[in-house]
C-alpha cells in the first residue's frame, strides 16, 4: 500500500477535550468558510483544537493560557503510555473524582496533572469542573 493512501485511510484526528467554546458542533460551517489555501494557521487560545484538529494544518502556531490544557497536549504528544496507565489506574467513583479534582495541578508529575485534567474533562458536566480553591 502507498504511503499516502495508507495515511488517508486513516481516521482524522479530533479533540481529546470537550471544552467550553468548543467549535466541534460548528466545523461544517467553519469549514465552508475557510479558504482552501493558506500560509499559517495561528490559534492563540487552542482549547479543544476541534478546527486545528479538522483543518490538520501544515505550519501553525498553537498556544492557551491554561497551563493545563498545554500540559495534556504536551504530554499526550511525548509521554502517552504514561498517561493511559495512569488513567487506567483511575476509579469512575464519587468518592475518586472527588479525590482526583481536589488534586493541586501544580504539585503533580506532567503526567499525573494530564491525566487529572482529562480524567476531570470526561467525567464532569459537559467539561466544566469546579476547581477546588481551598
Amino acid at each position: 500500500m502507498e504511503l499516502n493512501a495508507a495515511i488517508s485511510s486513516l481516521p482524522s484526528p479530533r479533540p481529546i477535550l470537550k471544552w467550553t467554546g468548543g467549535k466541534q458542533q460548528l466545523l461544517p460551517i467553519l469549514l465552508s468558510k475557510t479558504p482552501k489555501k493558506f500560509n499559517r494557521y495561528i490559534k492563540p487560545f487552542l482549547g479543544g483544537g476541534a478546527l486545528f484538529f479538522a483543518l490538520q494544518p501544515d505550519k501553525s502556531i498553537v498556544s492557551d493560557s491554561n497551563p493545563e490544557i498545554i500540559n495534556l497536549y504536551r504530554v499526550v504528544a511525548d509521554n502517552i503510555e504514561p498517561l493511559t496507565k495512569q488513567l487506567d489506574s483511575y476509579k469512575t467513583d464519587e468518592k475518586a473524582y472527588y479525590y482526583i479534582r481536589a488534586l493541586n495541578f501544580n504539585q503533580l508529575s506532567p503526567t499525573k496533572a494530564a491525566a487529572r485534567t482529562l480524567y476531570l474533562n470526561k467525567l464532569c458536566f459537559n467539561g466544566l469542573y469546579l476547581r477546588d480553591t481551598h
